[in-house]
């Protein structure tokens, strides 16, 4: 019992089949959507309208994590080691970590002792 091609499975009807010469996909990928992290980089670029000096959530994220780590918190002293060149050799110093947040807030070089 023969059956007619254009039933087999695997073959499009004639109307529905690819043009030679043609893309499989004439309208393009669709736009990607607005993702989480799209949305947070745009956010951190931003202006915090709660800081008086003007500066945007990145900085103050940066200022933040440097306060903690000058506390001893041992995840905010990893991250700044990690995201610095303070010490290559992965120690990182106290003194060094002070240095910077009195950078950051723009007190010079003065050690807080």
């Amino acid at each position: 019992m023969k059956t007619d091609p254009e039933k087999q499975r695997g073959n499009r009807p004639v109307g529905k089949r690819f043009v030679p010469g043609q893309s499989g996909n004439p309208k393009g990928r669709p736009p990607k959507h607005e993702c989480l992290t799209s949305l947070l980089k745009e956010e951190l670029e931003k202006v915090s309208s709660a800081d008086k000096d003007g500066r945007t959530w990145k900085e103050l994220i940066v200022l933040a994590t440097l306060k903690l780590a000058m506390k001893g918190n041992a995840a905010a002293l990893r991250e700044v080691c990690a995201s610095s060149d303070i010490n290559k050799d992965g120690v990182v110093n106290v003194l060094d970590v002070q240095l910077a947040v009195n950078a950051v807030l723009g007190l010079g070089c003065r050690s807080g002792t």
